[in-house]
């Protein structure tokens, strides 16, 4: 998990009040038949302003948006914190970045711009004090789960092509 990783919009947010995770699997609380992880969460931020559960959606507009799998997400995680804690978390939609600087809330679920999610979670009411963000934060580190993207291997011939070739000791010649 990172500390101090930059937000959406390029800003870097205070190690001392935000907690910001990679992509994570859905809770086990909601897997598939199989045991498998059908979904994952593109981003949880913990901060002052609450535990905003990110889901990004590349073809969602404000006109036309598709919810109910961020609200559900916002439930997944709410449901991985002690009661208290549950009304704090925020479920969001992340648009596209040509959606332009916009943010509204539909079924609630904030539907906003990278730029805009991170004006919201700047400067939007402050739900937890920095003890609280700890704990929250380590309900979370015990319980979600990073996604492990697979890294391809390279193959063989170009690390021949790269490597460095080998140094060659100079014949003295009589």
């Amino acid at each position: 998990m990172t500390r101090g990783a930059p937000s959406t919009a390029g800003i870097t947010l205070p190690d001392s009040h935000w907690r910001r995770y990679p992509p994570v699997h859905w809770p086990a609380a909601d897997r598939g038949a199989d045991g498998g992880l059908q979904r994952r969460i593109d981003q949880v931020v913990v901060g002052p302003s609450g535990v905003h559960v990110v889901l990004a959606s590349p073809v969602a507009t404000v006109a036309d948006p598709d919810v109910t799998s961020a609200a559900r997400a916002g439930e997944a995680v709410a449901a991985l914190l002690p009661p208290r804690y549950r009304d704090r978390v925020r479920p969001e939609l992340r648009l596209h970045e040509d959606a332009g600087d916009v943010a509204t809330w539909h079924e609630d679920v904030l539907l906003a711009s990278p730029r805009a999610l991170e004006h919201v979670w700047r400067y939007g009411p402050r739900l937890l004090s920095t003890s609280e963000i700890a704990e929250v934060s380590r309900w979370l580190d015990a319980r979600l789960e990073p996604v492990v993207e697979p890294v391809a291997a390279a193959s063989r011939r170009w690390w021949l092509r790269w490597r460095r070739p080998r140094r060659t000791i100079p014949t003295q010649r009589a």
